[in-house]
């Protein structure tokens, strides 16, 4: 497993076993690089990737943050039946 991709897993862990709550402050990428002894391109990528799920969200000069989690609606298509016996040719009754 490449480097980037272990600091995603790290991080995507902390992030969904609830380690880490919506609107924490993951730490710098200067923290990481010394964390993991990288570069700071490498540790970018892999916040990339993570902001990309939409797991964080990054705030110039601010920090990257743990994202709220997004609503999921449920949709319910109901189908016109008239409609659809009327455009099959049969008589809707």
């Amino acid at each position: 497993m490449s480097l980037h991709r272990r600091i995603y897993a790290d991080l995507e862990g902390l992030i969904l076993s609830g380690e880490l709550s919506p609107g924490d402050r993951i730490p710098f990428e200067h923290e990481l690089t010394e964390r993991y002894d990288c570069s700071r391109m490498t540790v970018s990528k892999a916040i990339s990737e993570l902001a990309g799920r939409g797991l964080v969200t990054r705030r110039r000069r601010a920090g990257t943050f743990v994202a709220q989690p997004k609503a999921h609606a449920a949709v319910l298509a109901i189908p016109d039946l008239r409609a659809e016996v009327i455009e099959r040719g049969q008589a809707y009754g």
